[in-house]
């Protein structure tokens, strides 16, 4: 009886880790293939560089507001929540400093 109940929850686990990174997985392909459908807008001359720039940094942002959102969903410890807001912010200030930095170099 207890060597059932391990296998299940062995097999559920395993099912979990299988899932979760099938879906990583998923997400990293979606957004690289965003980005490069924005390069061949800016190629075409249907968008301009800034525009491009502009909405990879709202994905950015997205992203950013998840991790944050993930990490209070599975963790209530305050610190630790904080802790990742401090990092996911660290983040976006160096994801904002690219992209005014690649602005300026533009300009």
């Amino acid at each position: 009886m207890q060597q059932t109940i391990l296998i299940v929850v062995a097999s559920l686990a395993a099912l979990w880790l299988i899932t979760s990174t099938a879906t990583r997985i998923t997400t990293i392909i979606a957004r690289e293939r965003t980005r490069r459908d924005l390069m061949a807008y800016v190629a075409e001359k249907a968008m301009t560089p800034e525009e491009a720039a502009r909405l990879i940094e709202l994905a950015e942002n997205l992203e950013m507001r998840k991790q944050v959102l993930d990490v209070a969903a599975w963790d209530p410890s305050w610190e630790s929540w904080r802790e990742t807001v401090k990092g996911v912010m660290k983040d976006g200030d160096s994801a904002q400093t690219r992209s005014s930095s690649a602005k300026s170099k533009h300009a």
